[in-house]
């Protein structure tokens, strides 16, 4: 082989090794920002979702909590037998209405 062919091979091989690593520095580089960014997003929707749950937690805490009637799917809370009136029907026989 002559000494410019020995040249040829080296360099095309040198190029094949250089565009190979540049294109995997490329490919990790995107993946660690897609990474990222997925993170990123995943904490931005986590805060959204706990804000909404505060926001709504407020609004009902504002409006004195919220009166679900008791039926066959819905039973009343145990926890809250000792209060007075705790069960009332929407005909206004109770006095919290």
């Amino acid at each position: 082989m002559s000494q410019r062919r020995k040249y040829l091979y080296f360099l095309t091989r040198w190029l094949y090794i250089s565009w190979t690593l540049l294109l995997l520095f490329i490919l990790a580089i995107i993946i660690e920002r897609t990474y990222t960014y997925a993170k990123y997003i995943a904490i931005q929707e986590a805060k959204t979702s706990v804000n909404k749950d505060l926001a709504y937690r407020s609004w009902v805490a504002s409006h004195g909590g919220v009166y679900v009637p008791v039926d066959k799917r819905t039973r009343p809370n145990p926890y809250l037998s000792r209060i007075k009136d705790r069960d009332f029907s929407a005909m206004g026989n109770s006095t919290h209405l």
